[in-house]
């Protein structure tokens, strides 16, 4: 990551911007980190699950499928922001917009029950989010007096959104379901959506 940041009110040209205005700082950020946090030890490698017992003898079952293609989570944040001072900084306010993207989701994706499994762990897609905060700070009597009191003020708006998902063959690649009867055709189809899965349609921007 790397982050810039410029002190305007040290420089020579501020004597012209009016003396209410005591300070003012524009900054920029951008960062990339990778994330693993939700994995267990071995997941990937896939684990087996003992003591349970069949006919007299313990026994052991596979209980996560390994995924031996599964990486890191990849997130990259671009950050801009303005600190601004008013009347010898008695009032600060400090204003920031974000853009954060997430590659590679480490997510649990829903199987069929035929396969003996409950869910994988697999890289689905990408998510974003951006948005503002605003943070306002008075100091309501001047510094030195015995008594003080300050007020704070503060303001967030957020937008999150699915940006990508992988193909997997169903319409609008929607994610999780079971297998259901179909009695028109006599056998078990699986139906995308149901079952706690969820439905969505990655648009291509936001």
């Amino acid at each position: 990551g790397v982050g810039l940041g410029w002190n305007l009110h040290k420089e020579d040209f501020w004597s012209i911007m009016p003396e209410q205005i005591s300070s003012l700082k524009v900054r920029g950020s951008y960062g990339e980190n990778g994330n693993i946090q939700n994995l267990s030890d071995f997941g990937w490698q896939g684990l087996y699950n003992v003591g349970g017992r069949y006919n007299g003898g313990g026994i052991i079952l596979p209980g996560t499928v390994p995924n031996p293609t599964l990486g890191w989570e990849e997130t990259r944040v671009f950050d801009l922001g303005l600190d601004f001072g008013f009347f010898n900084d008695r009032l600060t306010m400090i204003l920031d917009y974000y853009d954060k993207v997430t590659d590679n989701l480490i997510t649990d994706v829903v199987l069929p029950a035929s396969s003996g499994y409950n869910t994988v762990e697999t890289n689905n897609g990408s998510q974003g989010s951006k948005g503002i905060e605003l943070d306002l700070n008075a100091q309501l009597f001047a510094p030195g007096r015995p008594f003080q009191w300050s007020v704070n003020f503060n303001f967030a708006n957020v937008k999150t959104i699915v940006l990508k998902l992988p193909d997997n063959g169903v319409e609008g690649n929607r994610q999780g379901g079971i297998n259901i009867y179909d009695p028109n055709t006599k056998s078990y189809v699986w139906r995308p959506g149901y079952g706690g899965g969820a439905v969505f349609n990655a648009p291509a921007s936001y």
